[in-house]
């Protein structure tokens, strides 16, 4: 079905190949529901999984925001509890911190360009590495799947340009390799 679907909006053929998606915003995650409704996915589950991702990797925590009045004085207080905290993977956080520094590099400038033309040169997809805030909600998902398909390329880039010499990379960061 998904074939289906693909094939009648862009005209490309391809093999079926997910079972799941996942979107970055509310409204992607509806236009996404509504055009492959043989999913049976609902936007919230899309949103749900880029939370769940987020928490497992130990990058955010589940919180809640309560505003009061403080009579002493006299001026409003806001208090953040922590409601559930982030998951148990404690080199999550160190890796995404790195591969935002990473992605974060090879964005600016010149060697964005450089990324674009090593993609066209290798058959790969041009996919720009784009670094999101922090406060979005699907920031580890994207980075994850930029940086999976950009793997390839950021390597052959970073032995060209001697990139361990700008980042020191850490033992975390061979998790990236084997996801």
């Amino acid at each position: 079905m998904i074939e289906k679907r693909l094939t009648e909006v862009s005209g490309i053929v391809i093999m079926e190949i997910a079972n799941w998606v996942m979107s970055d915003t509310a409204p992607a995650a509806r236009a996404a529901a509504k055009h492959f409704p043989e999913l049976d996915q609902e936007d919230c589950a899309m949103h749900m999984t880029n939370l769940c991702i987020s928490y497992g990797l130990g990058v955010r925590d589940n919180t809640s925001t309560k505003t009061s009045y403080n009579l002493k004085t006299r001026s409003r207080q806001t208090i953040t509890k922590t409601t559930t905290p982030s998951g148990d993977f404690e080199e999550g956080k160190e890796v995404i911190g790195q591969l935002r520094a990473l992605n974060k590099y090879f964005s600016a400038g010149n060697r964005g360009s450089h990324l674009t033309r090593v993609q066209s040169a290798l058959s790969r997809p041009e996919l720009v590495s784009i670094v999101y805030p922090e406060t979005r909600v699907a920031v580890c998902c994207k980075l994850l799947c930029c940086s999976i398909i950009n793997n390839n390329v950021m390597a052959a880039l970073s032995r060209v340009i001697k990139l361990r010499t700008h980042f020191p990379v850490s033992p975390a960061m061979s998790d990236i390799s084997r996801l």
